[in-house]
């Protein structure tokens, strides 16, 4: 019925290059000064990345009841755990 394909002339998808980039000392660091310049919510959650090792979406949506400063730990519940919100 069609005298060519739908998708026809549509590009592949890019390969996705992976990295094995780990930051220096002095990096984080100069990324941790740089977030506390910014300071507000942003720095803060960048310097929150930074100490943390954790995903972008799992420090943006913590909250205060998932966090015990006696014990000094965070509780990540598990339905927001490694998730790509």
């Amino acid at each position: 019925m069609l005298d060519r394909l739908p998708a026809d002339g549509v590009p592949l998808p890019a390969k996705q290059i992976t990295r094995d980039h780990v930051l220096s000392d002095d990096e984080l660091r100069r990324i941790i000064l740089a977030a506390r310049q910014l300071g507000g919510p942003y720095g803060d959650i960048v310097e929150m990345l930074e100490l943390t090792g954790q995903r972008r979406e799992e420090v943006a949506r913590c909250t205060w009841d998932e966090i015990n400063l006696n014990t000094r730990i965070w509780r990540l519940p598990s339905e927001r755990a490694g998730s790509s919100l």
